[in-house]
């Protein structure tokens, strides 16, 4: 069966059709193409401005930490330093009460309670010793008139019976 004039006409317009979907399909796949090549544009745009934008935020906070560091770091220094020289101070001070207290001591003194007998020289004191007696009295028995503050408070207490 061959084909008649009739069905040329039709095949001829199935033809028509079939160039203008072609044509139609390249149009489409062109602006998908195009859609594409902005998608991927705006992709690097966008990935371009989020890595500037991060590098200057970056660059933000290295300034802001150096301010930081500049601002705090110079007097935690001075603080430090200032620690160090306080410790070895205390530490000199401890040494030099150690070797205080580790030299012996003279006796001091001001403490009567050391010396039992009384000073043969009369030191200017609030109530001197009135003389009493004759000029040949010795100094023992003059001072036993005059009762010894001391000795009343180092009397040990008599047992009560």
């Amino acid at each position: 069966m061959p084909f008649g004039s009739g069905d040329r006409a039709q095949l001829k317009q199935i033809l028509d059709q079939l160039t203008r979907l072609t044509t139609e399909i390249a149009a489409i796949k062109q602006q998908v193409a195009d859609q594409q090549h902005t998608l991927d544009q705006i992709r690097h745009d966008t990935a371009a401005a989020i890595n500037s934008g991060l590098a200057d935020i970056r660059s933000v906070a290295r300034d802001a930490m150096a301010r930081t560091t500049d601002l705090v770091g110079g007097p935690l220094t001075q603080v430090s330093n200032e620690i160090v020289a306080l410790r070895s101070a205390v530490t000199q001070i401890d040494g030099q009460l150690r070797a205080t207290t580790s030299q012996p001591t003279a006796a001091p003194e001001t403490a009567p309670a050391a010396d039992p007998e009384p000073s043969s020289q009369p030191g200017p004191g609030p109530d001197p010793d009135p003389v009493s007696g004759a000029v040949g009295e010795s100094e023992t028995e003059a001072d036993t008139t005059r009762p010894d503050r001391l000795s009343c408070e180092r009397r040990p207490a008599s047992p009560t019976p």
